[in-house]
């Protein structure tokens, strides 16, 4: 699977990166980042780390799906996505 970053000058093989959370302190973003060789590359900034979190799963979730591409969502889309996500979960 590619993730492709919140900009989308990123793209990075699932299978190839660490991906982890990375809270700032100075700024109170969260960043999910990816660990590749021996660089790190920012794939999405959030404002909490909840969302973070839930934008984590959502990654999880669509490589075990086997769906080959996950675009990292921006931070105001999160909202929309989980309750999408929620309805779809209710209709089941």
């Amino acid at each position: 699977m590619r993730i492709i970053s919140q900009n989308k000058m990123t793209d990075i093989s699932y299978d190839a990166a660490v991906i982890y959370i990375y809270a700032r302190t100075d700024n109170h973003k969260i960043y999910i980042r990816a660990h590749v060789s021996d660089d790190d590359f920012p794939i999405g900034t959030y404002n909490t780390n909840e969302d973070a979190v839930y934008v984590m799963s959502l990654i999880q979730k669509t490589f075990m799906c086997n769906h080959k591409y996950f675009y990292m969502p921006k931070p105001e889309e999160v909202s929309v996505i989980k309750k999408k996500m929620e309805k779809c979960e209710q209709d089941d």
